[in-house]
């Protein structure tokens, strides 16, 4: 299947699963729930034997050349940060290269399980498929970033569950997949203390100087490193658009989708705080927590692009803070879906979102004809 082909049938399911969620009100929640599990299944595999993909290649080139023998030295404690990818994500591989797995079934495998625990805890929502429709909506291109997607159920019952074993368990197993998912952590501390401005001026002093610090002491060094972790610090932090080696038009289309999620997301976090969130088992115990953590991810974001142009790494992390949103967006939008028709808050949330996977799909298909 061509890229290109890949793309039409990708965007066909998502707006028939736009167009069958603005008939949420007549279809029960059994139904719903029926239909939301086809979805998984259906976008599971789409994903599992696509071809199309910014990490695609190099994922594949990775299970394609990996060895079952020295796994136990790899996973020893003295080189878990040599390594070059992270321990947990390392074990899966292991485990289905030893099984027999192909490359597209290893990957369909990663994102089978997490997309069936995001499914447990969507169908509790009032409205579950426009719930599902806004997780789509959100990780739509996301799902690429397979650690990431492989942390992202991890890191969702850490932000639901009141259980503080379980809460730092799923966040021990979720930097075990992806080791940006402490910048996770860090919010959940900070969302916990209670704000004065003397302590908000006090955190933007420290966050700032670090910043400035960061900017100006040499860090070329780490490029050396043969901690990983140090090393991909690096080359996050230095890469920007303008050091990049591709054409002028993906180099503003880079720039596009890693600037407009601050953008995106501030507007979403102010429209939740000024509009009267519909009551559910998660949003008005919530809202609060997931507003806290898109703050300081558009704020550390700003301060990464403003000070070092490093878009990917801005995004990165603000991606860690607001794929959180299909909770509340289900609940807030799912009034304004009935009958075929979208309105008021609704347009403009979902617009805000679908804007986001228009640039994304703009710039894959760049990413095809250039390469």
């Amino acid at each position: 299947m061509s890229k290109q082909i890949e793309f039409i049938v990708m965007w066909i399911a998502i707006i028939i699963l736009m167009y069958i969620s603005t008939f949420h009100n007549k279809i029960s929640k059994k139904n719903q729930n029926i239909i939301i599990l086809l979805m998984v299944i259906l976008f599971s595999v789409f994903y599992g034997y696509r071809t199309l993909g910014m990490d695609l290649r190099n994922y594949i080139s990775y299970y394609d050349r990996m060895t079952i023998s020295g796994l136990r030295t790899r996973l020893q404690f003295t080189n878990l940060l040599s390594n070059e990818y992270e321990p947990l994500f390392l074990l899966v591989t292991y485990i289905a290269k030893n099984v027999g797995f192909s490359a597209q079934q290893w990957l369909l495998t990663m994102v089978v399980f997490p997309s069936l625990i995001c499914f447990y805890y969507i169908k509790k929502n009032k409205y579950p498929l426009v719930t599902f429709m806004m997780f789509m909506l959100i990780m739509m291109f996301q799902i690429d970033l397979t650690r990431f997607y492989l942390a992202v159920p991890f890191l969702l019952i850490s932000f639901i569950t009141k259980h503080k074993s379980v809460k730092y368990f799923c966040y021990i197993i979720a930097l075990g997949f992806h080791y940006s998912a402490i910048f996770v952590l860090f919010c959940d501390i900070v969302s916990k203390i209670k704000w004065t401005k003397r302590k908000y001026f006090i955190l933007f002093c420290v966050v700032l100087c670090g910043a400035i610090f960061l900017r100006l002491i040499d860090l070329s060094a780490l490029s050396e490193s043969s901690f990983r972790l140090l090393f991909k610090f690096q080359y996050y932090l230095k890469q920007s658009w303008s050091s990049s080696d591709a054409p002028f038009v993906l180099q503003v289309l880079l720039i596009l989708i890693n600037v407009y999620p601050i953008i995106m997301c501030n507007y979403i976090c102010n429209n939740l705080n000024s509009y009267k969130i519909i009551n559910s088992e998660f949003n008005l115990e919530y809202i609060e927590k997931i507003s806290a953590y898109l703050k300081l991810g558009v704020y550390v974001s700003c301060l990464l692009v403003v000070f070092w142009g490093s878009f990917q790494m801005g995004f990165r992390l603000l991606l860690m803070t607001y794929f959180y949103l299909f909770i509340p967006l289900g609940d807030s939008i799912g009034p304004y879906l009935k009958n075929g028709v979208i309105r008021g808050i609704g347009i403009r949330l979902i617009a805000s979102i679908f804007l986001y996977d228009i640039f994304m799909a703009i710039y894959y298909l760049a990413i095809s004809i250039y390469y």
